[in-house]
């Protein structure tokens, strides 16, 4: 008896590396987040995607390379520090709304959130990547500083306690991730609704320059 389409062996789909590493992350937060860093295994890993601990190896060389993807994928900086020169025309209001959004839209992640919650508890099991992850992330904020000097120097930010550390203007996004990883098992859609309003509006306040004595207001 001749086979039929659904009895003839299914051809192997061969998925991209993108798509692989992808899973592969997905699958490793997974485990990092049910078992912990220290416990977690490659073979598990390897499990969850479907492939062999060999195929695993291929991509990654081991956990803390996994650990490290993870961390350059969801909690790296990824808004850039030269919007806030405003050359290409937008207000200052476009630029905070592009700055809340980003921030976040990272911070309701749950992915983010599962990240943040192993680097708080895991961090001293991997130093040199999580000192590798602060280097990163410290230039970044240098960088940052630097232009929001730039923008104090020519007038087009006020000089406020805000940008002579505008390293603080994420804090009320942290307060919010925490505040998130504390009650998990409450809706907390509102309360961030109105952190994030608040946000907005206080650095608007830092970041407005000052009115000249009688000139209108915009």
């Amino acid at each position: 008896m001749p086979k039929t389409t659904d009895d003839r062996p299914r051809k192997r789909v061969r998925l991209s590396p993108a798509v692989r590493i992808e899973q592969i992350l997905d699958a490793a937060l997974v485990e990092f987040s049910d078992h912990g860093f220290g416990a977690a295994r490659m073979e598990n890993i390897a499990k969850r995607v479907g492939m062999s601990k060999a195929g695993l190896y291929a991509h990654f060389s081991g956990k803390e390379a996994i650990f490290e993807a993870l961390l350059e994928k969801i909690l790296a900086p990824d808004f850039p520090n030269e919007v806030w020169l405003r050359q290409d025309g937008r207000t200052l209001e476009q630029v905070v709304d592009e700055y809340m959004d980003e921030i976040y839209c990272t911070i309701g992640d749950p992915k983010a959130l599962a990240v943040l919650r192993l680097v708080v508890s895991e961090s001293g099991r991997v130093p040199q990547l999580m000192q590798k992850w602060r280097t990163d992330l410290l230039r970044h904020i240098e960088e940052q500083q630097c232009i929001i000097n730039q923008c104090t120097s020519d007038g087009s930010l006020r000089t406020s306690a805000l940008t002579d550390c505008f390293a603080i203007a994420f804090s009320p996004a942290i307060y919010c991730a925490i505040w998130q990883l504390i009650h998990a098992d409450t809706d907390c859609t509102e309360s961030l609704d109105a952190v994030r309003k608040a946000h907005k509006q206080l650095m608007l306040d830092s970041l407005r320059p000052k009115q000249a004595p009688g000139a209108e207001k915009a």
